[in-house]
């Protein structure tokens, strides 16, 4: 009974591996918020110009869309309700990104 084996025990990660994935996921995230503050200004340029025109249009797409999906609701394979839920919750979340967005904070405080 006096042989008892010891398991070795984890050993921690260097401070360096720790370091570099921690810079990595810094570099990572960077870029990614960078990318994403340059897509909202390009949004909020354009979308800026064009809003009185686009809001128009997006309004009669998406009433179109409505009414196609009512009354193609019980055709098999044509997906008229898929179709207008993705417009309809795409040009909301668009809206929705524009006005929330807050490039300086990085979230959506506003």
């Amino acid at each position: 009974m006096s042989n008892v084996f010891q398991f070795p025990a984890s050993t921690p990660l260097p401070d360096e591996d720790k370091t570099r994935d921690q810079k990595l996921f810094t570099a990572v995230k960077t870029a990614f918020f960078y990318t994403l503050n340059a897509v909202h200004f390009v949004l909020v340029v354009v979308m800026g110009l064009f809003m009185p025109i686009l809001d128009k249009i997006m309004g009669l797409v998406i009433a179109y869309q409505f009414f196609r999906m009512l009354f193609l609701w019980k055709e098999p394979n044509v997906h008229a309700g898929w179709t207008f839920c993705a417009y309809l919750f795409g040009w909301a979340g668009l809206l929705l990104f524009l006005a929330r967005w807050n490039p300086k904070k990085r979230n959506f405080s506003g």
